[in-house]
């Protein structure tokens, strides 16, 4: 029992320590590409979750994108063919 009374409290401090600092998730870029049979598809939509976006690039295509129930989906529009997306 004392034992466990140790050990809990130290899992725990372990777990808050290495949430922070240099071992926590980082923001960064996300590169979406698309394959499809298909070579003019007329639209796309993604759903991303797990975090905030800045910006949208989807250079050539038309986005629209809105926040919904804490996930962003994200319409991207025009021409669309196999190959860089988002």
């Amino acid at each position: 029992m004392r034992l466990m009374r140790r050990t809990i409290p130290a899992l725990l401090l372990a777990g808050l320590l290495s949430c922070g600092g240099d071992g926590g998730p980082k923001g960064g870029e996300l590169d979406v590409r698309l394959t499809t049979p298909n070579g003019d598809d007329g639209a796309v939509l993604l759903t991303l979750t797990g975090g905030t976006v800045d910006a949208l690039q989807a250079p050539g295509y038309t986005v629209y994108s809105a926040t919904v129930a804490g996930e962003r989906r994200i319409v991207v529009a025009g021409r669309i063919a196999s190959g860089a997306l988002l």
